[in-house]
Formats: C-alpha cells, structure tokens, sequence
C-alpha cells in the first residue's frame, strides 16, 4: 500500500483539487450499538485517540477550507485533528437520517419490528420510520460535490460519516455501489480530485494504522 507521503506527492504534482475525506472516530454508538443517523453523540476515548493520530497525517498539508458535518462526533473529529483551522459545519453532509430509530439499540429493535426493519436496514432505507434512503442522501453527495466545485478551493478537508462518505464515492463512480461492499473504518481517509470538471477517486480507506 502506499504511503500517505506518497499520494500526497502524486496528487500535488498534477495541480488540481484534491478533498481528504475522513470518517469520524469511535463514538458511543459504535460502541454501545445503537442507531445513530443524526443523533448527537460523543467519541469515546478511542475515538479521540484516532482522531489524534489521522491528524498526524493531515497536519503534512496545508488546507485552504475544512469542513465537517455538524454532528458532534464529526465537528469533534475534525477539530481533535486540525486544531488550528476554523471548520465550517454543514448539515449537507450528515449522516444518513434513520428516523424514529435513532438512539435505539439494534437488537432490542431487530426483535421488535422483526424482519421488515432487517430488509430496510439492509438496503438503508429508513423511510418507514421518517428517515431517509440511499438516494435522498446520494443526492446530498452531488449538492457537496457541486459546492466543493463552485467554491474552487485547492485543498480541502472534509470530516464526516460513514454512509455520507460511500454516498461521495457513488456519485464519483457516476453508479451506485453496494454500501455493504467497501470498507470504510473510523478515522480513514478517501482522497478525492477535482481537475477538467470531472472528479475522481485517488485514494480509498487510508488508516494510520495500516501505513
């Protein structure tokens, strides 16, 4: 795999946008395993911790603009790992919304409403319960992509969520991708580039750990 030294390097070296896109670290609904959309909830410990160390990475670059979900584990992220930028919140780039659900705990659920709640939550539909499906924030994912776009900056960092984040790389393969199919863990980072008007994928689920 290469080095977050050396995809920084390449994607400089062809003058164009380029987006580091990070997942918020560990939070309480990770570890408690409950649903959480766009509840607000904290990092653990361990999130905070991996929110030091994707900083180590990104503290190599210098960004123009960094943004983040105004969802505390996201904006906490952000702010663990650049603390020197000021980050715009945005509530474009939320998780996905499950509704009534959120704050629930996934057993207790999945014993309640049985198997119509299991095939929603397979194909992440959460309509039934006032929340939304792939395609509302797919929808979400190009708007962001437009506004990264229209705003022109060279290099951006992004903190977010995981199902927003898989949503980005759909709407960058211009074809939905099964979400069950890809790894996106806590505190990785997607790399996206802009140049000619047309975006594309450099990098996927870069970790700290793994390099």
């Amino acid at each position: 795999m290469p080095t977050f030294d050396y995809f920084e390097y390449k994607v400089n070296e062809v003058k164009v946008m380029t987006v580091y896109i990070v997942r918020h670290g560990h939070s309480e609904a990770n570890e408690k395993g409950f649903h959480c959309g766009q509840n607000q909830v904290p990092l653990t410990k361990k999130g905070e911790e991996e929110a030091e160390n994707v900083g180590k990475l990104l503290r190599k670059i210098k960004f123009d603009k960094v943004y983040s979900s105004d969802l505390n584990r996201a904006n906490t992220t952000g702010k663990i790992a650049l603390p020197e930028y000021e980050i715009e919140q945005l509530p474009l780039i939320r998780e996905i919304s499950v509704g009534s659900i959120d704050g629930r705990d996934k057993r207790e659920l999945e014993r309640e409403l049985g198997e119509p709640l299991i095939k929603n939550k397979r194909i992440f539909d959460f309509r039934d319960y006032g929340g939304e499906n792939t395609e509302m924030v797919l929808e979400r994912a190009k708007k962001f992509l437009d506004l990264l776009a229209e705003k022109g900056d060279e290099t951006v960092a992004v903190f977010t969520h995981e199902v927003f984040i898989k949503s980005l790389f759909s709407a960058v393969l211009g074809v939905w991708v099964d979400i069950h199919n890809y790894i996106c863990n806590n505190c990785s980072v997607m790399v996206l580039t802009y140049e000619n008007e047309e975006w594309k994928l450099f990098s996927w689920n870069i970790q700290s750990n793994s390099i």
